[in-house]
């Protein structure tokens, strides 16, 4: 019985050993499988860490790419439109010089065109003015040598009838002399006035004739008219003054 009971005792220790032993082969096995999953997480959290920070930078990146992209758009926008603006302000510019030069040019050509026209026909008048005052004092040029005589008395009698006949002769060349120098007056005048040669308003020939038509510049004066003698206004119809008649 007793080594019955010392077996048992020792088949009970041994299981006991054996019990410890699976026991700590147990707990040594959960630890390294605790530690293996414990790794595992840690790698797999890595990973995940890894993955995330991955994507977060790819993200960021994104981000700023299109960041600067619309920036970069933004800022060619504006620089087109600044472009096209101070391109406008520059064509309104260049516009209106142009214009202003073209309105210049037009004016100064129309203002040129009037003073050539003008010119040219100062030039031709000038040009025919001479002979167009020669032919119009032309039969005027005896007349102060012309002098009537008469004689009185009996015995001058056929003198005084020839003086008669003669004077009536001279008379006429007289009379028809000053109607043709008036009737051509007024067209003389008129071009000596275009001209400026005398007073634009009431200068005539006779002031060109006598030295009474002053020009200074594109002014043209007249200045107080001489008396006239007999002869000149016999000249043109008028009767002379007493002082002026020939004494008989």
């Amino acid at each position: 019985e007793e080594e019955s009971a010392a077996r048992a005792k020792a088949a009970e220790a041994e299981k006991l050993k054996v019990e410890k032993e699976e026991a700590v082969i147990t707990t040594r096995q959960v630890a390294e499988a605790n530690r293996r999953m414990e790794i595992e997480v840690i790698d797999a959290r890595k990973e995940a860490e890894r993955e995330a920070v991955n994507i977060t930078v790819e993200a960021e990146a994104k981000r700023e790419a299109a960041i600067n992209t619309s920036e970069a758009i933004l800022t060619e926008a504006r620089a087109s439109a600044d472009a096209k603006k101070l391109q406008a302000e520059a064509d309104e510019k260049v516009f209106a010089v142009e214009a202003a030069g073209k309105k210049a040019m037009y004016e100064a050509e129309n203002t040129l065109k009037d003073e050539q026209i003008d010119l040219q026909r100062s030039l031709a008048i000038l040009k025919i003015l001479p002979d167009i005052i020669a032919n119009a004092v032309k039969p005027l040029e005896n007349i102060d040598g012309i002098k009537i005589l008469q004689g009185y008395g009996n015995s001058l009698g056929g003198a005084g009838g020839s003086g008669e006949s003669g004077g009536a002769g001279l008379a006429d060349q007289v009379t028809s002399a000053a109607l043709n120098y008036r009737a051509n007056a007024p067209l003389v005048d008129s071009l000596l006035r275009e001209v400026g040669l005398v007073d634009a308003e009431d200068g005539t020939l006779e002031d060109l004739i006598q030295g009474s038509a002053v020009i200074d510049g594109d002014l043209v004066t007249t200045k107080a008219k001489k008396p006239q003698s007999g002869s000149a206004k016999s000249a043109q119809g008028e009767a002379p003054a007493e002082d002026d008649k020939p004494n008989s």
